[in-house]
């Protein structure tokens, strides 16, 4: 009898262990998500950019780390230091923008134009009270999308 559990409980314990392997192989190689298929959170410049400024632990919780598309007007267009373009959008904070880093260069956008911006949100940065600076929200890996 004891020799029967013995061999159920090796079993078992063999099973787990590959399952466990298997899913942690699967995890490991995916890859990272493909930001212009994904669901996405949909969401207006002001009304983020808002959410932060109000109650920033809760839009933390909310929004950090998920992957959002953002309305808003065009306020600046540069470059980072990676070449990257950056996209400030508009909200109705005063010298506050949502800050979004561009994965792909487009030739074609102005200042003022409404568009729609989808990436992943990073959250909001820091702000300098003595220097009047606000802090801007953080999109990484964003798209346009038409």
């Amino acid at each position: 009898m004891k020799s029967n559990r013995k061999k159920i409980f090796i079993l078992t314990l063999a099973i787990v262990l590959v399952a466990t392997g298997a899913v942690g192989f699967y995890l490991f190689n995916k890859g990272p998500v493909n930001i212009k298929k994904a669901k996405a959170v949909h969401i207006d410049a002001s009304v983020l950019y808002k959410a932060f400024e109000t109650d920033s632990a809760t839009a933390n919780k909310k929004f950090n780390g998920k992957i959002l598309q953002v309305k808003g007007t065009i306020k600046e267009i540069s470059s980072n230091q990676q070449n990257q373009q950056v996209i400030l959008l508009s909200t109705t904070a005063e010298g506050a923008s949502i800050n979004s880093t561009m994965e792909e260069n487009i030739k074609a956008l102005q200042t003022g134009k409404t568009i729609m911006l989808k990436g992943i949100c990073n959250g909001i940065g820091e702000s300098d009270e003595d220097l009047g600076l606000k802090a801007d929200v953080y999109l990484t890996r964003a798209y346009h999308i038409e």
